[in-house]
């Protein structure tokens, strides 16, 4: 697996809190993950630009988009969300989509278990995806919609380094799970940090 991978946010969402801006978060959560991505354009914009130089290694016009699978494979009418964000960057002329990740079988989606012992390890979502054949440039960004604890990014960004090791790989995702914080002040909360894999445990870090 990769040892590290960095990685940026721009919002953050309470899935228990009760407060009037948690629950504001979550309706944001429920838009992404419904594949609304259009109507949160201006708000996106509004955070990029305000982020421009510390985002600016993760997101401009050379970069390679790489939305990173769903958690079973893809029929033709089905829903991407991560697709829908690399698309909306793409047009914001942020980076160049290149939908090579695939999901090779279906895996148990994490958020269905509150318990993260239960939900799939790096390892199960590491042998579940493939890498087709794609043009890329020098820097790659893996695209997703929520990062919680960080398993996905990092099987997904081994995967990709593997298949492109002398790139540059990064994360960047709309949105971060603030799991343990009931009440939240903003749902706006841009971060860059990385994510770190520990091969005796085979577990990850995210760093916040």
């Amino acid at each position: 697996m990769i040892p590290s991978v960095e990685y940026a946010t721009l919002f953050q969402y309470s899935p228990r809190g009760h407060s009037e801006m948690a629950i504001r978060s979550r309706n944001l959560k429920d838009a992404i993950k419904g594949g609304n991505i259009e109507i949160l354009r201006n708000l996106i914009f509004r955070v990029i630009s305000e982020k421009k130089d510390a985002i600016s290694n993760f997101l401009h016009k050379n970069v390679t988009l790489i939305p990173v699978p769903r958690s079973s494979p893809l029929r033709p009418s089905s829903l991407w969300p991560s697709l829908e964000i690399a698309n909306l960057l793409a047009a914001l002329q942020l980076g160049i989509v290149a939908p090579c990740l695939k999901r090779r079988y279906r895996i148990n989606r994490s958020s269905l278990f509150s318990d993260a012992e239960q939900r799939p390890s790096i390892a199960e979502q590491y042998d579940s995806l493939e890498v087709e054949d794609c043009t890329t440039t020098q820097n790659i960004t893996l695209v997703d919609d929520i990062i919680t604890i960080g398993r996905t990014c990092i099987a997904a960004a081994s995967r990709i380094s593997e298949k492109f090791p002398n790139a540059n790989i990064r994360i960047f995702t709309l949105l971060q799970t603030k799991g343990l914080e009931l009440d939240l002040d903003s749902y706006v909360n841009f971060q860059v940090n990385s994510i770190t894999y520990n091969a005796s445990s085979c577990k990850c870090t995210r760093h916040q």
